[in-house]
């Protein structure tokens, strides 16, 4: 009788207690586990965000970087496009400084698709601005000239002063190039 009372025991015991509690379901204590990552996750997403934006402020844009490169990776998995975009944006900044431009484009062409899809439209104008002075570094007139006429057609779709200011710039920091 000892023997099967502590088979019995044992059995439910590896079995788990899903015999006992027949009610609860294994799919709902997974979900609620995998919410309580994705909350971490996010907490730890706007904590990198933040201390990359303090980095590249502080002008230590090398740390800035290393921070939202593992940035982006958690934006992407948490499908956090807005941070994406900014940090996009930050690594583009950071790149152009390192002299490093053909990198540079590509980060601000990935957060000027991103900021487009938000309907961003100050950031698309300013990303143009960032790949167009991108592409006068290297030499590539054309590709300048370019990005600057899709500021125009942003800014006349947006209204956006602030890009057809910028555009102005860039026309007049061109001129001395023609």
């Amino acid at each position: 009788m000892k023997t099967t009372g502590l088979l019995i025991i044992v059995l439910i015991f590896f079995s788990g207690f899903n015999l006992l509690y027949s009610n609860t379901n294994a799919g709902i204590t997974q979900a609620l586990l995998l919410k309580d990552i994705e909350s971490q996750n996010a907490k730890e997403l706007h904590k990198w965000y933040e201390e990359g934006k303090s980095l590249y402020s502080n002008n230590d844009f090398l740390s800035a970087e290393t921070v939202f490169l593992k940035t982006i990776k958690l934006a992407e998995y948490l499908n956090e496009k807005e941070i994406l975009s900014y940090s996009y944006y930050f690594l583009g900044r950071i790149e152009s400084w390192k002299s490093n431009f053909p990198q540079a484009i590509l980060y601000y062409k990935k957060a000027r698709s991103l900021f487009y899809k938000q309907e961003n439209l100050e950031y698309v104008a300013n990303s143009n601005n960032q790949i167009a002075k991108g592409f006068e570094a290297l030499g590539e007139y054309d590709s300048t000239i370019a990005y600057l006429k899709i500021n125009i057609i942003v800014s006349k779709s947006g209204g956006l002063i602030s890009g057809v200011f910028c555009l102005n710039c860039e026309k007049n920091r061109m001129s001395e190039f023609t």
